[in-house]
C-alpha cells in the first residue's frame, strides 16, 4: 500500500500560549527543537488549505530533494555542499509545513473556555477555534485555524449542507471527519438507503437508576437494534478500482471510507449478483425517495453512514457540491491481504477469565518461549524480532531499504556484530520492556484483530425490500480465516472490556451458501443481525470497529459467559449550530474518565478474591463491576451533552461516620468503606514507576524487620510460622501498609508467574572484543584526519556533557533525538559533509579509543552502515541473508515459517539520512502489539 504523506503543523499547550500572553512568536525550526510540531497524515482539510493558500507542496519536488540530499551526503567535504544541505532541509520544511492550522492541548477546562472564546496569535496571525472531533477530545485537544481562511475553509468542508438542528457533539464529530487521514480514491456512484431498526426481547442484566445506588436485575427487556449501524457495501468491481488506486495487489474485504459528513465501513459484496439470483429486481429506493438501478451503483450506504442526510436535498446535490468544492472520497483503512497469525492481549482481556494455576501457565507459555528465542541466542529469530511488521510487509528483495534503525542494518551486513555490547544492550533494553509488558498481561496468542461486519446478505434483503432473514441465525457467525484453520468456535473480545460476559463465544457456520455469498469476505468477523453481540463488545457498531478473536483452548475453557449489562440511554437535544460558540461543547469530551473507570474495575477484580463467593462483599463487588459497564457508556453520553449520573463517590472515597448517623447509616458506611477502591493492583507496578518504588520500599521495610526478628526476609518466612496467630497479625499489618493489592486475581497471578519464570531466562554471555569490532566497522579507504578527529572529539565531549548532566530539561531540545540531530548537522556543516567520513572518525573514537559507543551509533549510524556496505562489496561478497516468509521454511517464528534468502547489497538504496525521517518513518519494534487497548488514565 502506498505511503500516506505526512505534514507538519504547530502544536502548543494552553500553558505555552498563556505564558506567551496569547501571542507566540516562533519559527517551524524553533518549534521543532521544542517539540511543538506534530505530524498529520494528509486529509481533505489539509488539501483544502493547500488549495486556498497555493501551498507549494509537490510530491515530485519532495522526491527530488530527498535524492539530491543523498547524493550530496556521499560527496567530499566542502563549504558549498554544506550550504546545499542547509538549503535542502529548509525547502523540505517549507514543503511539508502547514502554518494555517494549529493543535492546542489543555489540562484545565476553564482555561480552555477563555481560549475558545478569544483565540490567540502566532507570529501576528489570529487563530480561532476550528474543529474538535471525538479523537481530539479524548486527548484534550482541539484544532485552531488562521482566521483569514476560516470562513472559506469551513464553507468548503461543509460541502453546502443546510443549517438544521443537530446534536452539537455529533456536528463536531461529523465536521471533523475532514481531518481524518485518508488516501484519495475515485468517487463512487452511490445511494443511501434507510437504516433498519427493529425491537427484540433479550435477557440482560438491567440497571435501574434509583437513588445513590443503582439496582441490577436479570430481566427480559425489549431493546432497539440498528442492524447495520455504520456499515454499507461496495461492489467487487469498484473495490478493485480502489485497490488499484491504493496500490495494493489484492481485493480487500472491507474499506473504512470518508466523504463530507460521511464515514463507515463498506464490505465487498456482490449486490448485483444478489439482485439477479435472490431479489430478482434491480430497484432500490433511497432515503430521498428516488429509485435507483443497482447496476448503476458502486456503493450502497446506510443512513447511519450519511451523517447529515437531512441537510442535503439529494445525492445529486451532494455530488455536485463535492465537485464544486474539489472534495474527494477517501479511504483511511483497508482489510489486510493476510491476517496476523498472533497478537498480544492486554490485561482487560485476561482479568475477566476464570483460571486455575495450570491455566495461568498455559496462557503464559507462548510468550515465555518467544522471549527465550529472541534473546540474542538465536540470530535468525532475533533478526525477525527486530524486523517486526516489516518482515510481513516487504519481501527479502526490498526489506533492507525499509529498515530505519542503523544497528539492525549493520547486524544484517555482518552477523558477528551480535556480539557488540552496544547492539546486545539495545536488544536487551527492548526485551526488558517486553518482559515488563508481559507481566502486565501483554501475552501472545494465536489470533488477530479483524473488522466487525454485520451480515451483508441480510442487508441486501433490506436494500431490495425483501423480508430480512439473513444467512446467520442468532448465535451463528462467520470467519473465513478461522474456518480455513478448521475452527468451529473462537472467543471474540473488544476493548474497553469491563465485565466477564464480554468474552463472547462465536459459533462459526460453514456451508455452501455462506461460502458463496461471503466469497469476497476473506477477512472480517461476520455477526448475525438477531443477537446482542454488539452489546457484548462494549456497544460496538460496524463503522470500522475491530474484534480480537482467538482459538486459544485455555481462553475458551476459562470464559465465564453470561448476558450483557444494559440500561435505558438518554438522548441529547438537537440545537441550531453556532460556530462561534462550539468551544463550549469541546470541554464535555475533555478529561474523559473511561480510563479511570477501567482502572476501578481492574482493582475490583482483585478485591473480589479477598471474599468468599456468595458473601455480601463478593456480591456487591460483582454488582459494581457490572455498573462500571454502565458508567463507561455514561462517559460517552456525557461528551454528547447528555446529563448523566456521576460515578458513585463512595466507590472510591471513604465516607466519614457521624455521631448523628442512624445505626443503619453507620452500618452502610462501614460496609461501603470496606470496599473503597484505594489501591492499585500488584501487576500495575510494571506500568507505574512510582508505585513500583513505593512497593520496593515497603518490601525493604518488612525485610529489615523480619531479618532482625526472624532471621529471614518476609517472603521467606517458613510455612509452619504462617499458621501462627503472630504471622496473621504481621500479615494483616503488611497488607495494610502495602501500597498495592497483592491478591490472587487472574492478572496478579499471571504477573507472579511471569516474574518468576523470566528470572530464569539468561542473557547472551559471548561478547566480541573492541579490536575485532573496529576492524569490522572501519572503512580503510577513508583515512583518519587527526584535525577532524580533534574537532569531532569536541562534539563528543558536548554529547557526553549533555547526557551526563541531564541537560535536556533545561535545553532548547524536547527530546534526545533532536539533540542528536543537532550534533549530526553541526558535524556535517563544520567538520565534513561526508557522513561516511564522520562515521569512520566516530568509530575510531568509540572503538579504538574506547569512548561511549552510543555516540557513534546515535549520531552517525547511517554512515556506519554505508561503510559496512562498502567493506562488504569490496571484499568480493556483496550478498547478505534476509528472512523471507516461506511455507516450508526451516525457521518457525510466531506461527509462521521463514527461510533465509540472499540479497545483493549493490542493488540497495543506501545512505538515507535520518534527517529524512518525515519521509521514511518506520517503527521496527511495533511488531505484535494489540490494537484497541482503550483509553487509560494514570489516576483514580
Amino acid at each position: 500500500m502506498k505511503k500516506l504523506q505526512q505534514f507538519k503543523i504547530y502544536a502548543f499547550t494552553y500553558e505555552r500560549i498563556s505564558n506567551s500572553n496569547f501571542n507566540i512568536t516562533t519559527t517551524p525550526f524553533e518549534a521543532e527543537l521544542k517539540e511543538e510540531v506534530i505530524s498529520l497524515g494528509d486529509n481533505e482539510c489539509l488539501r483544502a488549505i493547500r488549495r486556498i493558500t497555493n501551498h507549494p507542496f509537490s510530491d515530485f519536488r519532495l522526491a527530488e530533494l530527498a535524492e539530491e540530499k543523498k547524493i550530496i551526503l556521499k560527496k567530499r567535504n566542502s563549504t558549498e555542499n554544506k550550504r546545499k544541505i542547509k538549503d535542502i532541509n529548509n525547502e523540505i520544511r517549507r514543503l511539508l509545513f502547514i502554518p494555517e492550522i494549529i493543535s492546542v492541548s489543555t489540562k484545565r477546562n476553564k482555561s480552555y473556555l477563555k481560549l475558545g472564546k478569544n483565540g490567540f496569535y502566532v507570529n501576528g496571525i489570529h487563530y480561532i477555534r476550528f474543529m474538535c472531533g471525538a479523537g481530539h477530545a479524548r486527548t484534550n485537544r482541539a484544532m485552531y485555524c488562521d482566521e483569514k481562511i476560516f470562513n472559506q475553509l469551513v464553507s468548503i468542508l461543509r460541502n453546502g449542507c443546510a443549517d438544521i438542528p443537530i446534536v452539537g457533539a455529533k456536528y463536531n464529530a461529523y465536521f471533523s471527519l475532514s481531518g481524518s487521514a485518508t488516501y484519495r480514491v475515485s468517487s463512487p456512484r452511490f445511494c443511501v438507503v434507510p437504516d433498519k431498526e427493529i425491537k427484540m426481547v433479550k435477557s440482560v442484566d438491567w440497571v435501574e437508576e434509583e437513588g445513590e445506588d443503582d439496582i441490577i436485575s436479570r430481566q427480559d427487556k425489549e431493546l432497539t437494534f440498528n442492524l447495520w449501524d455504520g456499515m454499507g457495501i461496495i461492489s467487487p468491481e469498484f473495490a478493485k478500482i480502489w485497490a488499484n488506486e491504493l496500490e495494493i495487489d489484492y481485493l480487500p474485504s472491507a474499506f473504512v471510507c470518508r466523504a463530507p459528513f460521511t464515514k463507515g465501513l463498506v464490505c465487498t459484496f456482490d449486490f448485483k449478483d444478489f439482485s439477479e439470483k435472490v431479489a430478482q429486481s434491480k430497484k432500490i429506493i433511497d432515503i430521498y425517495g428516488k429509485e435507483w438501478n443497482c447496476d448503476d451503483l458502486d456503493i450502497i450506504l446506510t443512513e447511519s453512514q450519511f451523517k447529515y442526510a437531512k441537510a442535503f436535498e439529494s445525492i445529486e446535490q451532494f455530488n455536485k457540491n463535492m465537485e464544486k468544492n474539489e472534495l474527494k472520497w477517501g479511504v483511511s483503512k483497508v482489510s489486510p491481504k493476510n491476517e496476523d497469525l498472533v497478537k498480544m492481549s492486554n490485561y482487560q482481556f485476561l482479568q475477566v477469565l476464570n483460571c486455575n494455576d495450570e491455566d495461568i501457565k498455559n496462557l503464559c507459555s507462548y510468550t515465555l518461549e518467544w522471549i527465550k528465542s529472541v534473546s540474542c541466542k538465536d540470530y535468525e529469530r532475533t533478526l525477525l524480532y527486530l524486523f517486526g511488521k516489516l518482515v510481513k510487509k516487504y519481501s527479502a528483495i526490498n526489506i533492507f531499504d525499509k529498515i530505519g534503525d542503523s544497528f539492525i542494518k549493520a547486524l544484517i551486513i555482518n552477523p558477528e556484530l551480535i556480539g557488540d555490547s552496544y547492539i546486545i544492550d539495545r536488544i536487551y533494553h527492548s526485551l526488558e520492556k517486553r518482559k515488563k509488558e508481559s507481566c502486565m498481561g501483554k501475552l501472545i496468542f494465536n489470533g488477530n484483530f479483524q473488522f466487525l461486519i454485520m451480515d451483508p446478505y441480510a442487508l441486501c434483503e433490506h436494500i431490495f425490500g425483501l423480508e430480512v432473514k439473513g444467512l446467520l441465525k442468532e448465535f451463528e457467525h462467520y470467519s473465513k480465516y478461522w474456518l480455513d484453520k478448521g475452527e468451529k468456535q473462537v472467543c471474540a473480545l473488544r476493548s474497553p472490556m469491563t465485565w466477564r460476559s464480554e468474552v463472547n463465544l462465536l459459533n462459526l457456520k460453514d456451508n455452501e451458501e455462506v461460502n458463496y455469498w461471503y466469497k469476497y469476505l476473506q477477512s472480517g468477523i461476520i455477526l448475525n443481525v438477531w443477537g446482542y453481540d454488539n452489546m457484548l463488545f462494549a456497544g460496538s457498531d460496524a463503522d470500522g470497529d475491530t474484534l480480537f478473536t482467538t482459538n486459544d483452548k485455555t481462553y475458551l475453557k476459562c470464559r465465564y459467559g453470561g448476558v450483557p449489562v444494559a440500561y435505558q440511554p438518554k438522548k441529547a437535544e438537537k440545537v441550531n449550530i453556532d460556530l462561534s460558540s462550539l468551544y463550549n461543547l469541546d470541554v464535555l469530551g475533555f478529561n474523559t474518565k473511561i480510563g479511570f473507570i477501567t482502572n476501578c474495575s481492574t482493582t475490583l477484580y482483585e478485591m473480589q478474591t479477598m471474599y468468599e463467593p456468595g458473601s455480601k462483599e463478593y456480591n456487591e463487588i460483582e454488582n459494581r463491576l457490572k455498573l462500571c459497564c454502565k458508567y463507561q457508556s455514561h462517559e460517552i453520553d456525557h461528551a454528547k451533552g447528555i446529563q448523566t449520573k456521576p460515578f458513585p463517590k463512595h466507590f472510591t472515597t471513604f465516607d466519614k461516620i457521624k455521631e448523628t448517623d442512624s445505626e443503619e447509616e453507620k452500618q452502610l458506611k462501614l460496609f461501603n468503606n470496606k470496599l473503597v477502591i484505594e489501591k492499585r493492583t500488584y501487576f500495575m507496578r510494571h506500568r507505574y514507576p512510582q508505585y513500583n518504588q513505593e512497593y520496593k520500599n515497603h518490601i525493604a521495610d518488612f525485610d529489615r524487620y523480619c531479618l532482625t526478628k526472624y532471621n529471614c526476609k518476609y517472603k521467606e518466612l517458613p510455612e509452619d510460622f504462617k499458621k501462627t496467630e503472630e504471622y496473621k497479625e504481621l500479615k494483616k499489618y503488611y497488607d495494610y501498609r502495602n501500597p498495592l493489592l497483592e491478591t490472587n486475581g487472574t492478572m496478579n497471578r499471571i504477573c507472579y508467574y511471569m516474574e518468576n519464570e523470566l528470572k530464569n531466562i539468561k542473557q547472551r554471555n559471548h561478547r566480541v572484543s573492541n579490536d575485532i569490532l573496529y576492524k569490522i566497522l572501519n572503512n580503510e579507504n577513508i583515512l583518519i584526519d587527526s584535525s577532524k578527529l580533534s574537532l569531532l572529539n569536541e562534539v563528543y565531549e558536548e554529547y557526553v556533557s549533555f547526557k551526563r548532566d541531564k541537560m535536556l530539561s533545561n535545553s532548547d531540545f524536547a527530546t534526545y533525538e533532536q539533540f542528536y540531530k543537532y550534533l549530526r548537522n553541526k558535524s556535517l556543516e563544520n567538520i565534513s559533509n561526508n557522513i561516511q567520513e564522520l562515521a569512520n572518525l566516530s568509530v575510531y573514537l568509540c572503538y579504538k579509543l574506547k569512548k561511549n559507543k552510543d555516540f557513534c551509533w546515535e549520531i552517525f549510524g547511517t554512515g556506519i552502515v554505508s561503510n559496512l556496505i562498502e567493506n562488504k562489496i569490496n571484499s568480493g561478497d556483496s550478498n547478505v541473508m534476509l528472512p523471507q516468509s516461506y511455507k516450508d521454511g526451516e525457521i518457525e517464528y510466531l506461527g509462521e515459517n521463514f527461510t533465509m534468502l540472499p540479497y545483493n547489497l549493490e542493488t540497495q538504496d543506501s545512505n538515507l539520512d535520518i534527517d529524512d525521517e518525515e519521509l521514511f518513518n518506520f517503527n521496527l519494534f511495533d511488531d505484535i502489539d494489540s490494537d484497541n487497548l482503550g483509553v487509560q488514565n494514570d489516576s483514580f
